[in-house]
């Protein structure tokens, strides 16, 4: 991509993507196919992004993303290996779990933040460096 506005709507539907994952991406399984639709087409958008950080040699923002995208799928794995099912009594789950669902948010939290970090400071740069 050249620098000029393709750049920017780029940038711009990252953060969008970024928002959708964050929002969809709390600590329950996904019941209902919207959430899941939305997980899967905003974890490939994220992964699309963040092989593009690799092809550009950024390594370490490309670590962040990556990791954002694979963390609530692992969760929703450990979830599952852990009590069996994917349908969960929320009561039982929260009381059972609660250790592994504050490191979950916590992780969550901090690699959204880095990711943020970077999808703004891209932004910035693709506006800065219009033509």
């Amino acid at each position: 991509m050249d620098n000029g506005y393709p750049r920017v709507v780029y940038n711009c539907i990252r953060v969008v993507a970024l928002y959708l994952f964050t929002v969809n991406a709390y600590a329950s399984l996904p019941t209902d196919i919207t959430r899941l639709l939305i997980l899967l087409i905003t974890t490939a958008f994220i992964l699309y992004s963040g092989y593009r950080l690799h092809k550009s040699n950024r390594y370490f923002p490309t670590m962040f993303t990556w990791s954002l995208a694979a963390l609530p799928w692992a969760f929703f794995l450990e979830m599952r290996l852990l009590y069996g099912s994917f349908t969960i009594d929320m009561v039982k789950y929260v009381d059972k779990y609660s250790y592994s669902i504050a490191v979950y948010n916590s992780f969550r939290y901090v690699l959204t933040i880095f990711v943020c970090y970077v999808i703004l400071k891209d932004l910035y740069h693709s506006i800065k460096n219009i033509n």
